[in-house]
């Protein structure tokens, strides 16, 4: 649904904070001199010429030793297809903006964190998505944009209010920090409304000039379900656009291209209504090319009839995610969000949805009752026990396998060694990185014993 314009002033106070357990010494020592014969190995660029795909690595292993390490799983799907819901259902809130036209432009990076002690949800905007959104503004209150204004909001009715405020101006103060459910929300319309409008009423040459510097915003949100800080990092959760969007060709893929290029694992969600379809097509295309690899992406149906789970956790997961979001309100009440009647409205308008006023009045027991049963006939929980709950207790985890599988594809396994002979010759920069990276897959190994990580 759309939220209403960001006020100045508001939702500016303490939230969560991704409060998260580093990385263990021993792995921190052990990936700086990872990254240090990765540099000799592999080039930095100045003395040697890497090989291609060892930029991204040395940069990988560059923040590494710090102590934690991001896994990143981006939403992608056709326009419409339910992501921002989706991924609401997951966070277990209505926090991401979400209505009946299109709504995401710019791609917004979710952080779930441990939801003890109960804090809001904090919204944080780069510093240079807010000069290029002060910049927009700047030029779509010239006048000689009126008239691209004018036939911008009769073609899309849901952009006059921030067309109203650009013509007079510019937009409203958007400070770096936000804080709270419904100034998250509404702060979240005001950037992609924004950039909305701005595609839709700007050249092509100027829009792509000022929308290079842009950057995700990042919602760090407590969700029930983490009972514990994550462990070595950060799940990083990516609502995208639709890569179909027919906003103006090619503005919007460079945007989900570059989510699915930094991927660890990419969760493509299809809509069981268009199956098939040229949009979802595209989509397939876009993963194929630029994601990483056919084991690393996961399909979610959503607007289906979850059936009941089998054995092969590879089979695309059925969900409702609209059920099951109604029933989160009704589960776990946020901090900050609707009150109780709200919530019990939405559930029971999604589970009755001819007859559901005269049911208003179902003892708050009952109604409890029917929102477990909604949420476990959602196919959630499935999702979350099959792709998401163990990554998100322990990303570091997860993600320094992924970071070590890449490395094993430049160096392959370490030579042994021959017996009882001394070596005739130090061993060459490769065979120092194969033989670092077999150690600290041992001890990672050692240290996340337990977790359903294929150590290679």
């Amino acid at each position: 649904m759309a939220s209403e314009p960001y006020a100045p002033g508001a939702g500016t106070g303490r939230g969560a904070r991704s409060a998260v357990e580093p990385l263990p010494h021993t792995l921190c020592w052990m990936l700086s001199g990872l990254r240090t014969a990765a540099v000799r190995a592999l080039g930095d660029g100045a003395r040697t010429e890497p090989p291609p795909g060892a930029p991204r690595l040395l940069a990988e292993l560059a923040e590494a030793p710090a102590g934690r390490l991001d896994y990143r799983i981006p939403l992608v799907g056709p326009m419409k297809a339910g992501k921002s819901t989706l991924l609401n259902a997951i966070i277990c809130q209505d926090l991401l903006p979400a209505r009946g036209p299109a709504m995401t432009v710019l791609p917004t990076h979710v952080v779930p964190v441990r939801s003890a002690p109960p804090a809001p949800p904090v919204l944080t905007l780069h510093p240079a998505t807010l000069a290029v959104l002060a910049c927009l503004g700047a030029l779509l209150a010239a006048p000689a944009r009126r008239s691209a204004l004018t036939a911008a909001t009769r073609r899309h009715p849901q952009l006059a209010a921030v067309a109203i405020r650009a013509g007079r101006g510019g937009t409203p103060y958007l400070p770096a920090r936000v804080t709270g459910r419904e100034a998250v929300r509404g702060a979240l319309t005001e950037v992609n409304d924004l950039l909305r409008l701005a595609a839709l009423a700007l050249p092509q040459e100027e829009m792509a000039r000022e929308t290079g510097a842009l950057r995700a915003p990042e919602v760090t949100v407590p969700v029930p379900w983490l009972t514990s800080a994550p462990a070595g990092g950060r799940l990083v959760l990516a609502d995208t656009p639709g890569p179909d969007e027919e906003l103006r060709p090619g503005l919007l893929s460079p945007f989900v291209a570059a989510e699915v290029r930094r991927a660890h694992e990419v969760l493509v969600v299809a809509d069981a209504t268009r199956r098939g379809s040229t949009a979802e097509a595209m989509t397939g295309r876009l993963v194929a090319d630029e994601g990483p690899g056919p084991g690393a992406t996961f399909t979610v149906v959503n607007r289906s009839v979850p059936c009941a789970p089998g054995p092969d956790p590879a089979l695309p997961v059925r969900t409702t995610a609209h059920q099951a979001l109604a029933a989160a309100g009704v589960l776990w009440p946020g901090e900050d969000g609707d009150d109780g009647a709200g919530a019990a409205h939405r559930l029971l308008r999604t589970v009755f949805p001819l007859d559901w006023q005269e049911r208003t009045a179902l003892p708050a027991e009952r109604l409890h009752t029917l929102a477990r049963q909604s949420w476990d006939g959602s196919g959630l929980p499935r999702l979350m026990d099959v792709h998401l709950r163990d990554r998100a207790r322990s990303p570091g985890g997860w993600a320094l396998a992924a970071l070590l599988a890449r490395v094993g594809e430049f160096t392959g396994p370490p030579p042994a060694p021959p017996p009882n002979t001394p070596p005739l010759a130090p061993p060459d920069g490769v065979t120092v990185l194969a033989r670092r990276r077999a150690r600290l897959v041992h001890a990672a190994r050692d240290h996340y014993a337990g977790l359903p990580i294929e150590w290679r």
